[in-house]
């Protein structure tokens, strides 16, 4: 479902998932990756794989990024982080900018037989050190720099277009 078009060019915009993981954690450790983008999700997917590669870790061990990396290629390496058709976890205000559309995107979501936006919190792909990572209340649009720990966050993938 189209949530975001961009003003500058209106062949181009932003899509979300019609599905959403459950819960899950950010990460199973205390690790800085490094990812702090609050625009570009698809860079921070990017500083994540840089991460995994560079400390000889593995997809799990960064569940949510994991649950998005198997929407791909298997080979995807995120290098091009303004690829087109590439599903990654939104940054911050990205997915404040989900929030701000939540309305128009439930009733699509609605529509297309997924499942809608609830009130609750949902995970962004921007970290804030090795211990936290930014999360949007859907609620009210609010932000808060969560326990990369907790695994009752909700997440959605968005791609670009």
């Amino acid at each position: 479902i189209v949530f975001w078009v961009d003003p500058a060019d209106s062949r181009h915009g932003k899509v979300v998932g019609l599905e959403e993981n459950g819960g899950a954690r950010w990460n199973d450790g205390d690790y800085d990756t490094g990812a702090n983008d609050m625009n570009n999700g698809l860079n921070n997917m990017k500083k994540v794989r840089e991460y995994i590669s560079s400390q000889s870790k593995n997809w799990m061990n960064f569940p949510l990024f994991a649950w998005v990396h198997s929407m791909n290629d298997a080979n995807e390496d995120y290098s091009d982080t303004d690829t087109k058709g590439v599903w990654y976890l939104p940054a911050r205000d990205e997915l404040t900018t989900l929030y701000n559309a939540k309305a128009d995107v439930n009733t699509g979501v609605t529509s297309a037989g997924g499942t809608t936006l609830s009130d609750v919190w949902y995970w962004s792909s921007s970290e804030d050190g090795s211990h936290y990572a930014d999360v949007v209340f859907f609620s009210n649009g609010g932000t808060y720099a969560g326990p990369k720990s907790r695994d009752d966050n909700r997440a959605r993938c968005v791609f670009a277009f």
